[in-house]
């Protein structure tokens, strides 16, 4: 067991701001604790570490709708945020796909991982993709987070993440195309609320019961240093 068990929720929708906490806190991670992070983004499109933005997203479309467009440190797929998705940070972990399992089964989901690093759940007699997982590592520093759709806007996300074919000519890594599914249509009760509180009780039964901490317990020098970093047009339209 670690050390220390930490919990984390954020309270902002800001993707630039959430991505600096992300990485400052695996930081604050290093001297082994674990850490759940539970934090959401509103209207935002995140691609992968590699990927070239413009093969992966319509990048007109984002901008005419007002959909901030950001890069993570970690590879895998683009992916869209809303207040319907969810999304979970592991830090000081390199795979938790098991709490995530974990959380779903004491909702009374039946799902199951596959080999791209996702998660899916029957619906309508077909598997689909509800959670989308990547995984980071540099020396001590490492996380794992994902996404789960709850209650997004697939109607969006499916019209940002789908580019003009002529754009398709790109050197990046493209994603994985997958059917997608919300929560809701399986079970039309869930909340966003309630995976949290699954997610969290999965996580407590594995680590022990986690000490909450506020953002303001790590260094906003960090935390600022890398926002202006994942903000800046370098790192949003570059490949690396």
């Amino acid at each position: 067991m670690a050390s220390r068990t930490l919990l984390l929720q954020g309270t902002g929708f800001d993707p630039f701001y959430n991505l600096a906490v992300e990485e400052t806190l695996a930081g604050h991670c290093e001297g082994g604790y674990k850490a759940l992070y539970l934090w959401q983004n509103d209207n935002t499109v995140v691609v992968g570490k590699n990927q070239d933005i413009h093969s992966e997203i319509d990048v007109d479309y984002a901008v005419s709708n007002g959909i901030r467009l950001t890069r993570r440190v970690s590879g895998g797929g683009a992916v869209y945020h809303d207040l319907g998705n969810l999304n979970f940070t592991f830090a000081g972990s390199e795979n938790e796909t098991g709490i995530i399992v974990r959380a779903m089964r004491i909702l009374g989901l039946d799902v199951q991982t596959t080999g791209r690093n996702d998660i899916e759940i029957i619906c309508d007699r077909e598997s689909a993709k509800f959670s989308g997982n990547a995984y980071y590592k540099s020396g001590p520093k490492c996380f794992h987070h994902g996404t789960i759709l709850v209650n997004t806007d697939l109607e969006v996300m499916s019209r940002v993440l789908t580019p003009d074919r002529a754009k398709l000519e790109g050197h990046g890594v493209k994603s994985v195309k997958s059917r997608v599914v919300n929560l809701i249509e399986v079970m039309p009760s869930v909340t966003v609320v309630e995976v949290k509180s699954a997610i969290i009780k999965a996580f407590e039964e594995k680590y022990g019961s986690a000490e909450e901490m506020s953002i303001i317990d790590l260094d906003p020098s960090k935390i600022e240093a890398a926002r202006q970093r994942l903000s800046s047009s370098e790192w949003i339209y570059g490949s690396k």
